[in-house]
């Protein structure tokens, strides 16, 4: 693998647009493009939302659709059509997580939400209290949970439904932990 030439130094505010595979020969993926490298420093984690945030619409709409088709006797195409209106919760649900974004860098975790009104929270590793993990039963059995960051401010921020939640909350320790040791 060739390393690509960068014709200005990286700084604070240059944006990332190298497409550079990692050690697991991934490619990196959009958010990660668009994170704004500070000088030195790399993404060591790219938090994945779990597929059962997906759980909740789904039933939503089948509940919904299932209404429909018991109170109106419908026609193959009216039938059609409301399926496909039932099914607008989990596409909004698809196009929140797709403008999700949680990294894990090794100066600051950065998370970035919204839709329409983007809501992007920036943590220096060196002023994070403590990581919390929050899991239900359902989260317990399929291996997701929500992530709460504490900072000396009241409110932390959330990142909700991770894949593998346990696990993640150790490895931002140990970032932390180094970061700090340094």
């Amino acid at each position: 693998m060739t390393t690509p030439k960068l014709t200005e130094p990286v700084s604070e505010q240059t944006t990332i647009e190298l497409k550079v595979q990692k050690d697991t020969q991934k490619p990196e993926t959009e958010a990660v493009m668009a994170f704004r490298a500070q000088e030195d420093e790399s993404i060591l984690i790219e938090v994945q939302e779990h597929w059962l945030t997906y759980l909740a619409p789904i039933i939503f709409s089948f509940i919904i659709f299932l209404w429909f088709v018991a109170a109106t006797r419908p026609s193959a195409g009216s039938l059609f059509f409301f399926f496909l209106v039932s099914l607008l919760p989990v596409f909004i649900q698809w196009l929140k997580i797709r403008c999700s974004t949680y990294l894990v860098s090794n100066n600051r975790i950065y998370v970035e939400t919204g839709i329409l009104w983007k809501k992007i929270t920036v943590i220096p590793l060196t002023k994070v209290n403590d990581v919390h993990v929050k899991q239900g039963i359902i989260q317990r059995i399929f291996g997701a949970g929500n992530i709460e960051i504490r900072t000396g401010n009241d409110n932390p921020t959330k990142l909700v439904y991770v894949t593998n939640a346990i696990d993640l909350r150790e490895k931002i320790s140990a970032i932390i932990e180094k970061k700090i040791g340094n």
